[in-house]
């Protein structure tokens, strides 16, 4: 988490002002618990809050001895692998009740609530007090889990989401950040760029409004950005066999013992060029499998190259395996240590390797030739059009951990 207390504050940058913030979820529910983004607090009669809940809606309050104002979403914030931008933009100054709290998801204003209380004409709100102000976290115990970009507070503006992010001109439904720099922020304004893993507080709007890491460390940076969004897992696929997804998605750990095995993939398909993953495997035995899929899991005992038009390795004989027959073997067995997975579907080749050395002297550099490779069906020609990364158990008695680097930065 992050926190920070202001040296000072007024009415007027109480009563009007901008959060922008753009956060990719991790964990989903009950498991992630109520994942805080903004919490100014002086005592428990004192506080103001934005978070999402553990029914994944979105909330925002004030509440200062009674409840200043309220708002609960009706859309809920389920998807793991995309990038959300949020920004709320207050003035309680206004006359008309519905101009003092305006919401946007991703360029959109947010008109259906749950819960739609606004607060009253001038109420002077939590937010940009001198209280002591978390993001990430309220007290000390309830963490948001996931990852943010861009964080930035404007005082004394009421701003459109327009200032923060613009529609691709390409693609004139994704929503994109662009440069704040010459915004002007106002006292107690600040913007959190993550830039420097030596001071992930650095406020670099010029007011120095600095704030405190706790818990966070310069490996906790990462390359993961709404112009740069990179593969999780899929935390959909955790129905059929519940482990657990943690660091951002980026570790699993698998259950064991509990009577189910199945794989998971990654979040982002690939249909076409040259992709490379690697993941540590830190525990258990060999019965682990990992691989490529062009199909999802469906059943609670479906181990990666089960599947017609999934490859999945097993690390205790060295076979690979699809549609639940071996097609090739001599691939070495494994434990724990790193594996390396390559994808060529230009050429449609796919390549394993272990701690730093491709197996059967692979080369995914080598193009038509497919030096040390397996050749697959081509992604158009598969159910869905893709393949992902997968990976999983192949035993219901034994749960593993795998750390994976998808390009974003270090080991889950």
């Amino acid at each position: 988490m992050l926190e920070i207390t202001p040296a000072s504050t007024s009415d007027a940058i109480r009563k009007t002002w901008t959060f922008s913030v753009w956060f990719k979820i991790g964990n989903l529910g009950a498991e992630a618990g109520r994942r805080r983004i903004l919490f100014p607090r002086t005592d428990g009669s004192n506080y103001a809050d934005m978070w999402l809940e553990t029914d994944d809606t979105f909330s925002f309050n004030d509440y200062q001895s009674g409840t200043q104002f309220n708002f609960v979403t009706t859309q809920v914030f389920r998807d793991t692998g995309a990038w959300y931008h949020l920004v709320i933009a207050m003035d309680t100054t206004q006359a008309v009740e519905a101009n003092r709290t305006k919401i946007y998801l991703n360029g959109t204003q947010i008109t259906d609530f749950g819960t739609e209380t606004y607060p009253a004409q001038d109420t002077v709100t939590m937010y940009n007090s001198d209280s002591l102000t978390r993001i990430g976290n309220n007290d000390g115990s309830t963490y948001f889990d996931g990852y943010f970009a861009q964080i930035a507070m404007v005082t004394a503006s009421q701003l459109a989401p327009t200032s923060f992010g613009e529609f691709n001109s390409d693609s004139p439904t994704i929503w994109q950040p662009i440069d704040i720099s010459g915004l002007t922020f106002g006292t107690n304004g600040y913007f959190l760029d993550f830039a420097d893993s030596a001071a992930l507080g650095d406020d670099v709007s010029g007011n120095g409004n600095d704030w405190t890491p706790s818990g966070l460390a310069a490996v906790d940076q990462c390359l993961d950005s709404p112009t740069n969004n990179f593969a999780t897992l899929n935390l959909a696929q955790n129905y059929y066999d519940p482990g657990v997804f943690t660091q951002g998605n980026c570790t699993l750990t698998t259950a064991g013992g509990v009577g189910m095995y199945s794989f998971r993939t990654t979040t982002l398909g690939m249909s076409k060029s040259k992709w490379y993953m690697e993941f540590r495997k830190t525990t258990g035995d060999t019965n682990a499998q990992w691989g490529y899929a062009s199909e999802y899991p469906t059943a609670n005992n479906n181990y990666c190259g089960e599947v017609a038009g999934n490859y999945g390795l097993y690390g205790a004989n060295g076979f690979l395996y699809t549609n639940a027959s071996a097609v090739s073997s001599g691939w070495g067995t494994m434990s724990t240590g790193y594996v390396m997975l390559a994808i060529d579907l230009d050429n449609n080749f796919i390549y394993f390797g272990t701690n730093g050395t491709w197996l059967k002297s692979g080369d995914p550099t080598s193009g038509p030739t497919g030096t040390g490779g397996e050749s697959i069906t081509a992604a158009s020609a598969s159910t869905i059009g893709h393949y992902f990364f997968a990976m999983g158990d192949f035993s219901n008695t034994s749960g593993y951990v795998y750390e994976c680097n998808f390009g974003n930065g270090s080991f889950g």
